[in-house]
């Protein structure tokens, strides 16, 4: 039944402490389950076109479950970057990095997923993919360098394609702090349940 469905979404990087924002868009109240990477859980019920704000109780993704069968809008910050909320409707995610890019890679399936990063030369050449396996319920980070484990100069266009859908979320650090990059979703697949 439509009214019953739920819909997910990741935050795919927050910390102890970062803050966590939700927004209701349903003109109904709605509850929401945040799921840590930990397992922990909290519950919040936002009033309608309500907001909720709290603090990270674990390191990690964010598994968020809305009651309604809607988008759903949330973020962490994170030393001043945005990690936005993403819904796990796609197997292909798209951004654009350089060598200083840091990036998270959330697998909240109850199994492995492997991902491929394509890598791309802002002349539209090929340069290079690598495979990365990552456990279930697992999160991978750092530089993307260090991730992809090779060396990067200059700027890429990246294309990351998984098993299952994955929350990625990246930042950039530049003239002394981070800045969010936007990741794209390609296509869009229905997602009924996570676990």
């Amino acid at each position: 039944c439509a009214q019953n469905a739920a819909q997910y979404a990741v935050i795919p990087w927050a910390v102890i402490g970062s803050e966590i924002r939700i927004v209701n868009d349903d003109p109904n109240e709605n509850q929401f389950m945040l799921t840590y990477a930990d397992g922990s859980r909290s519950t919040a019920r936002i009033p309608p076109r309500g907001m909720y704000a709290t603090k990270a109780q674990a390191a990690g993704y964010v598994l968020i479950e809305a009651s309604y069968n809607g988008h759903i809008t949330a973020y962490s910050t994170v030393d001043g970057a945005t990690f936005e909320a993403v819904a796990l409707n796609t197997n292909v995610r798209h951004f654009y990095a350089g060598q200083y890019t840091g990036i998270a890679v959330a697998n909240p399936w109850d199994v492995a997923v492997t991902a491929t990063f394509w890598m791309y030369r802002s002349d539209g050449t090929e340069a290079g993919y690598f495979n990365i396996g990552i456990l279930a319920g697992a999160i991978i980070g750092d530089t993307l360098p260090k991730l992809l484990r090779t060396a990067l100069s200059g700027d890429f266009s990246v294309s990351v394609a998984s098993t299952r859908p994955l929350a990625i979320g990246v930042a950039d650090f530049r003239d002394g702090r981070w800045v969010t990059i936007p990741v794209r979703a390609v296509g869009v697949n229905a997602v009924s349940r996570i676990r």
